[in-house]
């Protein structure tokens, strides 16, 4: 590709991909940190047990009495019960040892001083059973045994600092994965004539020796190669110090940070159902005086319970180092032999499918060690090519998201574009609308992200529909304006005020219709009214039949016409202007009126709407023939202020969020 000759562009696509990959590692280095603080957690210390225990063992002792009491009344009923093996007195002796042996394995011992050792302490706080168990546990994740035998003994603690000659310092896991994940997609370049580099044979294969040398040192780290990642010398002319393949990092730590974040949550729910086995564990053990409780009764489900949930952490921990050892071997050229090909970029990209294709086992891993092993429990998360079709899909719709907010954040800025004056204005406006679509953008591809990755998570069939569904409906919403806050705004204000922020604006709407709708009808009625007459003596009534029947006849002229439609005109208006000023107050014309009225400075006094104050300012001057233009010019800028109202994009946001809110 044309980032592998030095140049500007080159060195610039280079080094944008370098810091998608440094933020896709990043992300990977966070969760796994995440991973192992969880798996060495531990719920309800010494004297949260103490206490519990101290409440239930009266009623362990009445139990035990009531256990008691019963054999011995079925063995006087049925003698032959004395010798049973199974329901006998010696059988059931024998059962009361080992419960109190049992009990007093879980119960926390009182050690005065434990001289700062850690199995010690676990027997003070969690009893001798489970303090074996979760000082085993934290040796094996602390001191990192289970990624020393199945990756060597290059990987460094989980807990301490690796000392060494290194670039940046190997700090934990999470630093060792995302090395050996970027070591897939950076390599050293070859001089020609050569197939492979070593760490034995670099100084003659490598067209940068002197830069690539710290590569083979198993504790450098993903950020320091990619900080290195522009490094040239000068080897039959201007040559990068590393071949990189784009993009390959990034996915590849993305769908492992989804891997991870599952098996994270998993070994969440471990943690809390390990210490609800370990707070319950009195009442299996008492059971365990029933004949049969060893097998399928409550002794023996607690027993495989217990056994199932502690081995799930370590089923995972397998598989995440089997993953990364597998990678290992695909980066070494030891995982495939390639025949029959020495296109660079067709390796590169198989490559990234079989990573894809590991990662997709991972997945499927912890379900089909606990088939194969008998080990009860669920192990799905995401499955099968499914999953990898499903990040496809995530990943598209993450960009779709992202447009989809952008453009959405445009649009609502419109209102605020068009309220600025003058080029600076305009200039400085238009700027912050940029900003702000471009927030909107990020905001999309966040809320996409989350959607689609809590879909991938929780989806057992049909992985990529479901996810592509998901993510559709949120652009759908986005796209119609509708946000995460602006719906919590919503349902809040149902909640507390029982009704919504659009419910509002739909009254307002409607109340701006119904003053336009009585404005319209009171000047209709006027047109009917043949009480009320003019200083020539005719009715509003009469003047418009005159009118009418002028433009039908023949033979009438422009002004005669014109001068007829302004008579009926003048009389409709001065009728009008009559009962407002007061002076008419007479007729079912002007009865009918006033009720109108009424109503109309009703509408405007409850919805706000403020229609009528021109028309009361002319009023009050004595102007009754503008008052009644004013009063007029209600019924359409009323009309108006509904249609924009229902036009804005606050508007179409809120309705929007109201309609997802009852989805």
């Amino acid at each position: 590709m044309f980032w592998s000759y030095p140049g500007f562009l080159a060195n610039f696509c280079r080094g944008f991909l370098a810091i998608l990959d440094s933020i896709g590692y990043f992300f990977l280095n966070g969760i796994f940190n995440i991973f192992f603080t969880i798996a060495n957690a531990s719920f309800f210390q010494g004297d949260v047990i103490d206490t519990f225990y101290s409440r239930i063992q009266m009623i362990l002792g009445i139990f035990m009495i009531f256990r008691l009491t019963i054999t011995f009344l079925q063995i006087i009923v049925n003698p032959d019960l004395f010798k049973d093996k199974q329901k006998g007195a010696a059988s059931l002796v024998k059962r009361i040892a080992i419960m109190l042996i049992l009990l007093s394995v879980i119960v926390p011992i009182d050690i005065p001083n434990t001289n700062g050792n850690p199995l010690n302490e676990q027997i003070k706080n969690n009893g001798i059973l489970f303090g074996l168990l979760y000082q085993f546990q934290n040796s094996v994740v602390e001191d990192n045994i289970l990624g020393k035998l199945i990756l060597g003994s290059k990987t460094a603690s989980t807990t301490s600092n690796s000392g060494g000659l290194q670039l940046n310092g190997m700090q934990n896991v999470g630093d060792v994965i995302t090395s050996d994940i970027a070591k897939a997609f950076i390599t050293p370049t070859l001089n020609d004539g050569y197939d492979d580099i070593t760490a034995d044979n670099y100084e003659e294969a490598a067209a940068c020796p002197d830069i690539v040398g710290p590569y083979f040192n198993p504790l450098v780290t993903s950020e320091s190669l990619l900080d290195h990642i522009n490094d040239t010398c000068n080897a039959n002319g201007e040559t990068y110090a590393f071949s990189y393949t784009g993009f390959g990092g990034v996915v590849v730590a993305i769908v492992m940070t989804i891997i991870i974040i599952g098996f994270t949550l998993d070994v969440a729910v471990r943690a809390i159902k390990l210490a609800l086995l370990r707070l319950i564990a009195p009442v299996p053990i008492i059971s365990y005086i029933s004949p049969g409780q060893e097998k399928d009764g409550a002794f023996g489900n607690w027993v495989k319970t217990l056994t199932s949930t502690y081995l799930s952490l370590f089923i995972r921990l397998i598989i995440i180092y089997f993953g990364i050892y597998l990678i290992i071997l695909l980066r070494d050229g030891d995982l495939v032999t390639w025949v029959h090909t020495s296109n660079a970029l067709t390796t590169g990209l198989a490559n990234i499918f079989i990573i894809i294709g590991i990662l997709v086992f991972m997945k499927d891993a912890p379900k089909f060690f606990q088939d194969m092993l008998g080990i009860k429990g669920d192990g799905k998360l995401f499955s099968g090519i499914g999953t990898m079709l499903g990040a496809a899909a995530l990943t598209g719709g993450l960009a779709g998201s992202v447009v989809t907010g952008a453009r959405a954040g445009w649009q609502e800025g419109q209102e605020f574009r068009d309220k600025a004056q003058g080029t600076p204005g305009k200039i400085g406006r238009g700027a912050l609308s940029v900003l702000r679509a471009g927030a909107s953008g990020v905001a999309g591809g966040i809320g996409g992200a989350f959607v689609g990755g809590r879909t991938l998570a929780t989806t057992d069939k049909k992985a990529p529909g479901a996810v592509y569904s998901a993510m559709q409906r949120n652009m759908t919403r986005r796209a119609a304006h509708s946000t995460l806050f602006g719906r919590g705004i919503d349902k809040f204000s149902s909640a507390f005020t029982g009704s919504s922020p659009v419910d509002k604006m739909d009254q307002q709407v409607e109340g701006y219709n119904e003053a336009s709708s009585l404005v319209k009808s009171i000047f209709a009625k006027a047109d009917a009214d043949s009480v009320w007459k003019d200083a020539s003596g005719q009715s509003v009534k009469d003047l418009k039949e005159r009118y009418e029947l002028l433009q039908n006849a023949d033979g009438v002229s422009e002004a005669e016409l014109t001068a007829a439609r302004n008579s009926y005109k003048d009389a409709q208006e001065q009728l009008i202007g009559d009962v407002l000023s007061g002076k008419y107050t007479d007729g079912p014309f002007a009865s009918q009126m006033q009720i109108d009225l009424k109503n109309l400075r009703g509408i405007d006094r409850s919805r706000h709407l403020d229609l009528f104050g021109d028309v009361d300012e002319k009023l009050n001057v004595g102007e009754v023939a503008k008052a009644v233009k004013s009063f007029k010019a209600v019924q359409f800028t009323a009309a108006d202020a509904a249609r924009n109202i229902k036009n804005t994009t606050k508007y179409s946001a809120r309705k929007a969020n109201q309609q997802y809110n009852k989805h």
